[in-house]
């Protein structure tokens, strides 16, 4: 995958590239970026050039992308950690392998690269293991740090890195990207880039036929449990895979109208569900919508952190709370 297929990407890979060539890249650089904006594509992009032998172009040559060697699962000279699940802890072990390693020669008498693919996921104990060679790293070696909550890494290891932000391209490119990518009006990438906070992956994902019907029929059904009085009628579509999108698609309605109650238009993101924002802010006052908002983030955050926790009876439970806040009657 080439990062023209993200346009917004061709310049930092430029520069990276740029700086490579002149000698002046940093040797540890902290990408600063939130998900969904195809870090993935740029660092694959970034190997494919620094391992490549001829660079006579950004992009990859015939030779080396047709060598099964230089296939990054079989690279000797590229590291990737936390690649086998990304929201998994990185212990010890997996910092020191990859340490013990990079200080041998390189397979190739070229660069060796490390891509840590999201350092919030570390243990303290790996960071400081991190640290000793990112202080001191072995001639030729470039470390490629990403995180999407910088206020959340260790200062000791700020202060060793080079920063690289990489913020969500503007509306009008990222409109025009969803539009050639998607082929659906530009009324809906609006819609889905103000759901996904202008990251403009996530808002393709969300134009898929199948999720974009998904959401269409589960406001429906939203809206018709709150008007009858019957919030069980939620539990049935609520009690699958997608739970963690489906309940985001609750407080982000709810938030919206919050934001209608306070009369913030222009900041709601479900510009589709404006007749459901609005009949609920007259149906329910501030505290009813605050404590929904609540009790849902609640019910995410124990779906998460909770793995072993039975989700259909803690939907259940969270629905009859629900009805609580908002003084429904449910019928069991």
């Amino acid at each position: 995958m080439f990062v023209i297929q993200y346009p917004w990407l061709k310049i930092h890979l430029k520069k990276i590239v740029h700086q490579y060539n002149n000698k002046t890249l940093h040797h540890t650089i902290l990408i600063n970026s939130p998900f969904g904006m195809g870090i993935k594509c740029l660092m694959h992009n970034i190997c494919h050039y620094f391992l490549c032998k001829s660079k006579l172009s950004l992009n990859n040559c015939s030779k080396c992308t047709n060598n099964f060697s230089f296939n990054l699962n079989y690279r000797p000279d590229w590291y990737t950690v936390g690649s086998k699940n990304n929201s998994k802890q990185v212990g010890i072990d997996e910092i020191r392998y990859v340490i013990e390693n990079i200080y041998l020669t390189s397979s190739q008498y070229g660069p060796k690269l490390i891509w840590i693919m999201n350092i919030n996921n570390l243990t303290e104990s790996s960071i400081n293991c991190l640290l000793k060679s990112i202080e001191e790293p072995p001639e030729n070696t470039f470390f490629f740090i990403r995180t999407s909550l910088y206020h959340k890494v260790p200062v000791t290891l700020r202060s060793r890195c080079m920063l690289w932000n990489i913020k969500p391209p503007q509306k009008e490119e990222s409109l025009k990207w969803l539009r050639e990518n998607t082929g659906v009006s530009i009324e809906k990438c609006k819609i889905a880039l103000h759901l996904c906070d202008g990251i403009p992956i996530f808002s393709k994902n969300i134009l898929s036929s199948l999720v974009w019907n998904l959401r269409k029929n589960f406001f429906e059904i939203l809206s018709f449990s709150i008007n009858e009085n019957n919030l069980l009628l939620l539990q049935s579509i609520l009690n699958q895979k997608k739970i963690n999108l489906l309940v985001d698609w609750i407080i982000v309605l709810f938030v919206d109208i919050l934001k209608y109650q306070k009369k913030m238009f222009y900041y709601i993101q479900n510009l589709d569900q404006k007749k459901i924002i609005e009949n609920f802010s007259k149906k329910f006052s501030y505290e009813d919508i605050n404590n929904s908002i609540i009790l849902w983030l609640n019910c995410k955050k124990k779906i998460n952190n909770h793995p072993e926790i039975s989700v259909e009876l803690l939907i259940l439970k969270t629905l009859m709370q629900w009805e609580k806040i908002l003084n429904m009657k449910i019928y069991i």
